[in-house]
């Protein structure tokens, strides 16, 4: 991940209050459950409270890794990320 861009926006997402946040998705795309440890790993190295940013926002990681292989919970996650931004589009949101 290009953490430099991304810093300052994960960094408010932490401390903003929550109802600053109603309805925040993030979905991160990563390879496997290894890549995303590394991600929130590279989130605290950063001075960013992991456990305060995940009950704040819908996180969400899409294991690609799970994709090739076929694994249905990594497909479907797929999918409704597909129709969100599907939705978007056409919603204009």
């Amino acid at each position: 991940m290009d953490f430099p861009y991304f810093k300052s926006y994960f960094m408010d997402l932490s401390t903003l209050p929550i109802n600053k946040l109603e309805n925040k998705h993030i979905t991160i795309i990563t390879y496997d459950e290894y890549s995303a440890m590394e991600i929130k790993d590279n989130f605290r190295r950063n001075g960013i409270d992991v456990r305060n940013l995940f009950n704040k926002v819908a996180m969400n990681f899409i294991m690609t890794k799970g994709v090739y292989e076929g694994k249905e919970s990594e497909i479907a996650k797929l999918e409704v990320l597909k129709n969100e931004i599907i939705e978007g589009i056409e919603g204009g949101d």
